[in-house]
């Protein structure tokens, strides 16, 4: 079961920030940047922000979300601007999206 963090985050803290720090203040981009580095490595991955902000995007539009509501979510200035970001989608993840929505000529709907 997956929680939505948005929904149950006044629970365990008062601050108005999305990820405060432990004592509720806003989180300094270094340090962030430096956790999840660390976490990273602790797993034997790489990761940077801007790979979770690409990954949020690419993923968000292959699970049929939409562009404009994207550009609005990233602060981006169009469409357009979004669009040439997180273009970049590799042909197995087109397949695999492309798969996922094909007509069954033997779904009831179709015959």
């Amino acid at each position: 079961m997956r929680l939505n963090w948005m929904q149950y985050k006044d629970r365990y803290s008062d601050s108005p920030f999305l990820i405060p720090t432990t004592r509720g203040t806003q989180l300094e981009i270094g340090n962030y940047e430096r956790a999840l580095r660390e976490a990273g490595e602790r797993v034997g991955v790489r990761l940077y922000p801007h790979q979770l902000r690409s990954n949020f995007a690419k993923y968000y539009i292959l699970n049929n979300g939409d562009w404009f509501s994207l550009c609005r979510n990233l602060g981006h200035s169009s469409v357009e601007v979004t669009k040439s970001a997180y273009l970049d989608f590799t042909d197995e993840e087109i397949g695999r999206n492309y798969i996922g929505y094909r007509i069954d000529a033997d779904h009831p709907h179709w015959s």
